[in-house]
């Protein structure tokens, strides 16, 4: 992490108008890997039943966004403390994965993003419908294999590998300006404690991004309770920010 960095022209785009920085770090590589997920590779379509795995997370809480935009009904898995914020996010039903099977009991969709990355493609198959797209987001041996063994039938298996594309950036900036696409900040680190951002990072248990804030001191910031609403930065003082 740094204060200043260089990039390609092609890998940027403008941050939306009148969101605070700290909103702005949070979308572009966690709304980008949902964004190229569901549309790209899944290929989500009105009125598919898509199926979030580990949603509340920085990729999670994208994903239900952009598969209801894109005219889904989704179905979300996450821990207890986590379906209230999903609902608010736009899930249809959100499950606690340690009460309930999404896998079982007769529900089948077309798309299972599997986020966390705990998945087999094994365990979700029978309820996956024909055609269907199981998309990962963690790359493995078994990932890329199961990728290549799938490439003819069904259903299929898929690796989500994001690449910077200016054109995702300016799409999901437009969704952040018009208020369809929400970004959900967990926590806000300083740089100096860019150490404790990753150690809460691990703990698997934030909800939505955690951001570090370059410079200057976390004035006017209200953190979230896991579970409810964020609150925004009260006031100025923006600054450059990078976030997982």
């Amino acid at each position: 992490m740094a204060e200043y960095v260089t990039a390609p022209t092609r890998h940027l785009a403008a941050m939306p108008r009148g969101r605070p920085l700290e909103e702005a770090a949070a979308v572009p590589l966690a709304g980008s890997t949902a964004l190229q997920a569901l549309r790209d590779i899944a290929r989500v379509r009105p009125g598919d039943r898509v199926c979030i795995h580990g949603a509340s997370g920085g990729v999670g809480t994208f994903a239900i966004q952009i598969a209801k935009l894109l005219g889904a009904h989704v179905t979300t898995t996450s821990g207890a403390a986590s379906r209230t914020l999903c609902l608010a996010l736009g899930a249809d039903e959100a499950l606690d994965y340690a009460a309930t099977d999404a896998f079982s009991g007769g529900r089948v969709f077309r798309v299972v993003f599997d986020v966390f990355g705990n998945l087999l493609l094994s365990r979700v198959r029978h309820a996956l419908a024909t055609g269907g797209v199981y998309v990962a987001t963690v790359p493995s041996p078994r990932s890329l294999l199961l990728t290549a063994l799938t490439l003819v039938g069904s259903p299929h298996a898929r690796l989500v590998i994001v690449r910077p594309r200016t054109a995702d950036l300016v799409s999901l900036a437009r969704f952040v300006e018009d208020g369809r696409l929400h970004p959900q900040i967990d926590r806000v680190f300083p740089l100096a404690e860019a150490a404790d951002a990753v150690r809460h990072l691990e703990t698997w248990h934030a909800h939505g991004k955690v951001v570090v804030r370059t410079r200057a001191q976390l004035r006017g910031w209200s953190e979230r309770r896991p579970g409810g609403a964020v609150q925004g930065l009260r006031g100025r003082g923006w600054h450059p920010g990078v976030s997982w």
